[in-house]
């Protein structure tokens, strides 16, 4: 709706009160309408022009489906990324704990290593004792043996050797008659009994063994057949004493037997 200026009148009005007369200006009251009416001409008019914009500006089936699309598209990446922080975040969780476990297996394992290995020590420790007491005893038990069966073998070969170089030499027979008389000073009468071969030679050099004593002693030798060239035996007021070869040789093997 219009107005036309040309309607109005330019008018003064004259208000009378109480306080004194105040008069009012036309122009400003017109002035005032006019703005006002104004106002409502924009108003009315921006309403129409916005009516008539969104009826032109209405969507199509097409774009609101593609809206729907990029919407969509930007809710499933959104999706997408907090998923893969989720995954992201739960493969560090069971990186974490797996190392955790992992290195609690280790110190784990390596305890049970550790009492193993002191366990295996102690045994194989043991053992060894055992094993060395065992050789221990059974070397002592070879070595006493060893040293009988040596000492043997050397007196079967020391028993051959010395019949066979000392079976007939009357110097041994002699050299033992002599000591025993050496060491009975206090007997004065000696029978010497050996074999007639053996009688017959001391009866032939009596000097032998009578040049090395006094003549307060008496030797005489008798014949006895029932020894042989390396058997005697001496009579005196104080006993009967053997000086056979083999009788010292028995002794001289029970000395050597007696040093082991």
């Amino acid at each position: 709706m219009t107005i036309s200026l040309y309607n109005v009148v330019k008018q003064n009005y004259v208000v009378r009160s109480d306080e004194g007369t105040r008069f009012i200006n036309s122009d400003e009251v017109l002035e005032h309408k006019l703005a006002s009416e104004r106002e409502n001409q924009e108003a009315a008019a921006y309403g129409e022009n916005a009516e008539g914009q969104n009826m032109a500006e209405q969507p199509t089936a097409e774009q609101v489906l593609q809206a729907a699309r990029i919407q969509a598209g930007l809710i499933e990446g959104k999706a997408k990324d907090e998923a893969d922080k989720m995954l992201e975040s739960a493969k560090d969780q069971v990186l974490t704990l797996f190392e955790e476990q992992r290195q609690a297996g280790y110190a784990e394992g390596m305890r049970q290593f550790e009492e193993e290995r002191e366990q295996l020590r102690e045994q194989l420790e043991d053992e060894y004792s055992k094993k060395k007491d065992e050789l221990v005893k059974e070397f002592d038990t070879r070595k006493e043996t060893l040293e009988n069966d040596i000492v043997d073998a050397v007196i079967q070969v020391f028993d051959k050797v010395f019949h066979i170089q000392f079976e007939n030499k009357k110097e041994i027979l002699i050299y033992l008659i002599k000591n025993m008389i050496d060491h009975n000073e206090n007997d004065k009468n000696f029978h010497v009994r050996v074999s007639p071969e053996n009688k017959q030679y001391l009866s032939e050099h009596p000097e032998i063994i009578a040049q090395e004593f006094s003549d307060q002693i008496i030797i005489d030798y008798i014949a006895d057949p029932a020894l042989d060239n390396t058997e005697c035996t001496v009579e005196t007021d104080s006993g009967v004493f053997d000086c056979s070869i083999d009788t010292e040789f028995q002794n001289l093997i029970r000395d050597i037997k007696s040093l082991c």
